[in-house]
């Protein structure tokens, strides 16, 4: 009986050649994925901790002002928002309609809802909460104030601004206050985002570390 013929594992060019003879490239393209591996993840690991690092410290140096800019602002536009409920909203509509920009449906509409969006947002910059929202909301709203006060003032219109109830004109000083309000608004909403980055790096800052 003659005996099987034995077949070779693998053939190059036509030659027999034993699988295990590629053993040891095998093992050393594996040891070598595993270094790559190994220096991706610490290269990784490096750059989240970096990232993490300045994003918390920066704002930590100015976090009393940052409180206290917020406190403030707040504070404004609560009583922005009381001096235009506490007289008739009509009153407050004669001040929007003097801009010269609105229909009248409009301008009624601003009156009633305004000093009631102003109040919301103010005891969102007060209380902390929805830092994120209420400080775009302000921002947005302090820049169409502004942009509006600007036009007004360029086309030398003598008009009430409108801000603080009725009976304060518009002039120099008003487009001061108003522009260093809506600088500190867009600081404000400049670091609420930036802290939500700051805990996202965190984040993957301790699952890099997990790994």
């Amino acid at each position: 009986m003659i005996p099987p013929a034995t077949t070779p594992n693998t053939c190059i060019h036509g030659l027999p050649v034993c699988s295990a003879n590629f053993k040891p490239e095998i093992e050393r393209k594996n040891s070598l994925r595993r270094v790559l591996q190994d220096l991706e993840r610490e290269a990784l690991h490096k750059a989240t901790r970096d990232c993490y690092f300045n994003l918390m410290t920066g704002p930590k140096a100015l976090r009393p002002l940052l409180i206290m800019l917020r406190l403030g602002l707040g504070g404004i536009f609560i009583y922005a928002a009381w001096t235009k409920l506490r007289d008739p909203w009509s009153l407050f509509a004669m001040a929007i309609d003097s801009y010269q920009l609105l229909p009248l449906w409009a301008v009624e509409w601003t009156a009633r809802v305004l000093p009631w969006l102003e109040l919301a947002l103010g005891a969102l910059l007060v209380t902390g909460r929805s830092m994120r929202i209420s400080t775009t909301l302000a921002s947005l709203l302090l820049v169409v104030f502004f942009a509006l006060m600007v036009r007004a003032y360029l086309k030398g219109m003598e008009i009430s601004c409108g801000c603080f109830g009725p009976g304060e004109t518009l002039s120099w000083k008003t487009l001061l206050r108003d522009g260093s309000m809506l600088a500190g608004s867009l600081l404000l909403t400049a670091v609420s985002f930036r802290n939500r980055t700051a805990r996202n790096v965190q984040y993957e800052f301790q699952r890099v570390e997990g790994q």
